[in-house]
C-alpha cells in the first residue's frame, strides 16, 4: 500500500466578526471580533481584539493586540500587545500599550505610555504626557511632559514641552519648540525649568526655553532662554537671553539669586 503523503495543515479561517457587541457594567471576553464594539464600564478581553469601530467608556483591558478601523475611548485603555488603528484613534484619559502604537491619525488628551515605537501615518497630537522610545509621523503636535529617549521624526514638529521633559533627537523640515520660560519666582528660588534635548536636525528650527546639545539646520531662530551648545547653520535671530556655546550652570545658594 502506497503511503498517503500529508502536507502542512492550512490555518483555520478566522471566525466572522459579530455585527455588534455592547457591554455594560462588568464584561469579559476570551477573544473579541466585532464590526462595532460599544463598552461602558469595565471590560476585559483575555486575548486579541479585532474591531471595525469601537466606542469605549470606562476601563478597557486587552490581553493581546488591538486592531481596529476607528476607535474612540474615554477613560483607561490598556493594551498588552500592539495597538493598531487604520484610520483615527482618539483617547481622552490614558492609553497604555505594552508594544507598538500605530494609527492613521492619533489624538490623546491625557497620558500615552508605550514600550514600543509610536507611529502615525499622518498626524499625532498629544496633550498631557507622552512616554515612548520614539515617535514618527507626518506632523507631530505634542504638549506637556515628553519623555522620548530616542527620536521624534516628522515633516512638521511643534512641541510645547513641560518641565523635566527629555528628548534624544528631533528630525524634521520645520521644527518649533517653545517651552515654558521660568518666571521671576522660579528664577529667584534658583529652580529654572529644564527641558533637555540631545540634537535637533531640520531646515528651519525655532527654540525657546530649552537646552539643546546640537542644532543642525539651514535657519535657526533662538528665542528667550534658548541654550545651545553647538549650532551648525545660520542663526537668523537670537534673543538677548539666549546662549550658544558651552556653559557652566549651578544653582545659587539658598537665599541668593543671580
Amino acid at each position: 500500500m502506497t503511503p498517503v503523503s500529508t502536507g502542512p495543515v492550512p490555518p483555520a479561517a478566522p471566525a466572522p466578526r459579530t455585527p455588534l457587541v455592547s457591554d455594560r457594567g462588568a464584561a469579559r471576553h476570551d477573544v473579541l471580533r466585532a464590526e462595532v464594539w460599544s463598552s461602558q464600564g469595565t471590560t476585559k478581553v483575555l486575548h486579541d481584539a479585532e474591531i471595525g469601530r469601537a466606542a469605549l467608556v470606562g476601563t478597557s483591558t486587552i490581553g493581546g493586540s488591538l486592531r481596529a478601523t476607528q476607535i474612540g475611548a474615554r477613560g483607561l485603555l490598556e493594551v498588552v500587545g500592539a495597538f493598531e488603528v487604520q484610520e483615527t484613534g482618539t483617547v481622552r484619559g490614558e492609553l497604555r500599550a505594552g508594544s507598538s502604537v500605530h494609527a492613521g491619525e492619533l489624538r490623546v488628551q491625557g497620558i500615552l505610555r508605550a514600550t514600543g515605537p509610536v507611529r502615525a501615518d499622518r498626524h499625532i497630537e498629544v496633550s498631557g504626557t507622552l512616554e515612548g522610545p520614539s515617535v514618527t509621523a507626518a506632523e507631530a503636535v505634542l504638549e506637556g511632559g515628553i519623555l522620548v529617549p530616542d527620536l521624534i521624526r516628522a515633516d512638521r514638529v511643534q512641541l510645547r514641552p513641560a518641565d523635566r521633559s527629555r528628548i534624544g533627537r528631533i528630525e524634521g523640515q520645520e521644527v518649533r519648540i517653545r517651552a515654558k520660560v521660568a518666571g521671576p519666582v522660579e528664577a529667584l528660588l534658583g529652580a529654572p525649568l529644564e527641558v533637555v534635548i540631545g540634537r535637533v536636525d531640520g531646515a528651519r528650527v525655532e527654540l525657546e526655553g530649552v537646552q539643546v546639545g546640537l542644532v543642525h539646520a539651514d535657519e535657526v531662530v533662538l528665542g528667550r532662554h534658548a541654550r545651545v551648545r553647538t549650532v551648525e547653520g545660520t542663526v537668523r535671530s537670537a534673543h538677548r537671553t539666549s546662549h550658544v556655546g558651552p556653559e557652566s550652570r549651578s544653582r545659587p545658594p539658598p537665599g541668593l539669586s543671580r
